[in-house]
């Protein structure tokens, strides 16, 4: 599914997935101001408009904001055109969205089974780690090594480059869980 974990990750920052309610009331308004101003073109593609519309329901009319992201989503629901789109450019403009969110809340993004991640993720999550420097932005990332290691589809792993490029240039960046000693472990990490 592509995009999958940054697809939820945007819908868990514009308030759904079961966030709790005053998180969502507060949050809501710097996401929905930052797709406006940087990220239109993600509605739809990274959140579906329908969710953006029942957050911004919750909201009073007077907000000049609401009625611009009314405006974009019913423009993109109405008449999507994702066919001229380039990925660098979708690519910016998540990482540009992110970036505003973390200027007013550090921002932790957890991507679990890494190994399974589609091309397009990855190459997400490459973008992500070569411009998030500087930023109140921390990615996890959780992947079964032993399959990284064995490929995939007889091809090598298109996560192994994205490691590897990663511990070129921040040096050591992986934990392996499996020689951790649990609770111990995660309090002298923390």
């Amino acid at each position: 599914d592509p995009y999958l974990p940054f697809r939820e990750m945007m819908e868990m920052l514009a308030g759904d997935a079961g966030a709790v309610a005053g998180h969502t009331r507060r949050m809501f308004p710097l996401v929905a101001q930052a797709l406006l101003a940087d990220g239109p073109d993600l509605v739809n593609i990274f959140i579906p408009g329908a969710t953006l519309g029942q957050h911004t329901a919750a909201f009073t009319r007077d907000s000049n904001w609401v009625d611009q992201l009314m405006t974009l989503i019913e423009r993109k629901t109405t008449s999507p055109d994702a066919s001229s789109l380039r990925q660098e450019d979708l690519f910016r403009q998540y990482t540009t969205v992110l970036q505003i969110v973390a200027r007013q809340m550090p921002i932790l993004l957890i991507i679990d089974d890494m190994q399974w991640a589609d091309l397009g993720s990855i190459s997400l999550l490459f973008h992500l780690g070569r411009h998030l420097e500087g930023s109140h932005i921390l990615v996890v990332g959780a992947y079964r090594s032993e399959e990284v290691a064995l490929g995939r589809e007889g091809e090598r792993h298109p996560l192994a480059p994205l490691i590897n490029e990663f511990t070129r240039t921040w040096g050591q960046i992986t934990i392996d869980l499996g020689q951790a000693d649990g609770d111990a472990f995660v309090r002298a990490l923390l």
